[in-house]
């Protein structure tokens, strides 16, 4: 499904770094914090280990929804954004260049990549 996503809302994705992936199995409930980057199309990318609850739950189950805000808003002030989507793993082509763009911007985790 496409949608139609205004500039303000872009630029909140892009400027942020971290969400809350929910996923659900079995009625089940898990959020995990994670760290993400987007390419140009607005595609979330994180990097998690396959054995972690949120992978193996969406394994199962690819529904997940997330939320991306800022932390220390006055309560008034609040201000996120709240995404339902499909979880895939990325292609074993496109995965070289996934990693060149998340390390961009992570480059901590370039190292933890070359150890494995």
């Amino acid at each position: 499904m496409q949608v139609t996503i205004s500039n303000e809302v872009r630029d909140y994705i892009i400027n942020r770094d971290t969400l809350t992936l929910a996923t659900t199995i079995k009625g089940k409930v898990w959020a995990t914090p994670l760290f993400y980057q987007v390419d140009a199309d607005l595609r979330f990318y994180f990097i998690s280990g396959l054995s972690t609850r949120h992978i193996e739950n969406a394994m199962q189950n690819s529904n997940v929804a997330l939320s991306i805000f800022d932390q220390n808003q006055l309560w008034k002030e609040i201000q996120g954004v709240q995404i339902e989507a499909k979880l895939a793993r990325v292609k074993d082509e496109d995965r070289d260049r996934i990693e060149s763009l998340y390390c961009q911007q992570f480059a901590f985790i370039a190292e933890l990549l070359d150890s494995t």
